[in-house]
């Protein structure tokens, strides 16, 4: 009985191992079958590959991008290099055409005073803060300059030599708020009058001349030159021309207002004027 059933057991697990052998060979001779079932799987691997890989490719893409921000940012800084030095090369340029100009016109003055004796220099010093009331200058005393020498700019009077040292000499200028005594003439249609010019008043940008020696009109715009009679600065050097005067005063107390000529706020190149 025993051995009955356990050959029937042998019969249907060798059947079974028939069925299951012979259908996997049926399987794989269908190429259609085999497409049919493995395709399901490709196409999840390819999307989880595509999903897993999707943000390698981003951030590829994000390092490519971060890298040309990189170099754009470079390049304008070396474009922003090369434009400061090209303004600087440019202000340089344009202050030595300045320069030049200004000695140009200051060695013009000097041949057409050659009966003078000059010495001219360049500005070497002008601090901001002092700008109307003095400056230096790289003429010294090595090269003759005298204390109290007259000072001209562009043919026209600018101030007057205040210090002489080894190097440098202080020049103070015209527009200084302090007093001053510099005898000039005034050239009018009835003559000339005496004065002396004794300072500067900044609110009107005008000299004041006062102690005249006559009571003539003055009109506007007769000319102003120093007269040299005080025995230490030289004659007929431009100052400026008359704005205005008081023709109703008398004596001492009349005053003439006068225009400089010179540009105070543009000096770069002077003439030291000697005996």
């Amino acid at each position: 009985m025993n051995k009955l059933r356990f050959s029937r057991f042998l019969f249907l697990v060798s059947s079974l191992v028939f069925i299951a052998v012979f259908s996997l060979l049926l399987l794989f001779r269908n190429s259609g079958i085999v497409t049919f079932l493995v395709s399901p799987f490709e196409n999840a691997i390819s999307a989880v590959n595509t999903a897993v890989s999707a943000p390698f490719r981003a951030l590829g893409t994000v390092e490519e991008s971060i890298s040309d921000v990189i170099d754009v940012y470079r390049e304008n800084a070396s474009l922003k290099n090369q434009l400061i030095t090209l303004e600087a090369e440019h202000s340089k340029v344009v202050n030595l055409e300045s320069e030049n100009a200004s000695l140009k016109l200051e060695l013009n003055f000097v041949s057409e005073h050659n009966d003078l004796k000059t010495i001219t220099s360049k500005v070497t010093n002008r601090s901001s803060s002092t700008w109307f009331n003095n400056m230096f200058i790289g003429a010294a005393k090595k090269d003759g300059v005298k204390k109290s020498s007259l000072v001209t700019s562009k043919g026209s009077v600018v101030g007057f030599i205040s210090g002489v040292y080894a190097t440098s000499s202080r020049v103070t200028l015209l527009t200084n708020q302090s007093k001053f005594s510099i005898p000039v003439k005034i050239e009018t249609t009835s003559g000339n009058i005496f004065g002396i010019l004794t300072s500067y008043d900044d609110s009107e940008n005008y000299f004041i001349i006062s102690e005249l020696n006559s009571t003539a009109a003055i009109d506007k715009g007769a000319k102003v030159v120093t007269s040299g009679l005080d025995g230490k600065t030289v004659a007929e050097l431009l100052i400026g021309s008359v704005e205005k005067s008081d023709n109703d005063s008398k004596g001492i107390e009349r005053k003439v207002y006068v225009k400089p000529s010179a540009d105070f706020s543009d000096i770069s190149a002077v003439t030291v004027i000697g005996e």
